[in-house]
């Protein structure tokens, strides 16, 4: 036999032991949401007070960590468990990166009722920023209206 066939072989079974045990999701983590990119600095946003763009440099990173919790932690009780260890200001910026990252997650097998399931009818004092993280989400995916409907 070939080397290159003995590679393609182990390859193979690499990936669908991958598959198998759920280890795939780690390709995720490529998509992870750098929280030193997301600065009124770095985003150039028109924050002119210090005490402001500390703020929203807060915002930003607790979006940013909920999107990464949900990418990178084994099930939605640990993101909400990352969220809930943010000061009360910062956990609805959390829970929106949270459904951003629920998206990506869950991208070939997207279910609306799952994420109801699992998201929002657990907490639904968030429903609102759910929504919010699904449809920046769709936007910068440019679903079409039917699709997001």
């Amino acid at each position: 036999m070939s080397t290159w066939f003995l590679v393609a072989v182990l390859i193979a079974f690499g990936l669908v032991a991958c598959i198998a045990t759920g280890r795939w999701r780690y390709v995720f983590r490529l998509f992870a949401i750098r929280p030193e990119r997301m600065t009124v600095e770095k985003l150039q946003l028109a924050v002119k007070d210090a005490t402001d763009a500390e703020r929203v440099n807060s915002i930003l990173a607790g979006f940013a960590g909920g999107f990464n919790a949900m990418i990178r932690e084994p099930s939605t009780t640990a993101c909400h468990d990352y969220c809930d260890s943010l000061p009360v200001f910062n956990r609805p910026f959390a829970e929106e990166g949270v459904a951003m990252g629920y998206t990506l997650r869950h991208l070939f097998r997207f279910d609306p009722k799952a994420f109801e399931d699992q998201l929002v009818k657990p907490r639904p004092e968030y429903r609102y920023l759910y929504y919010v993280g699904l449809g920046f989400w769709s936007g910068m995916q440019k679903h079409s209206p039917e699709k997001v409907a």
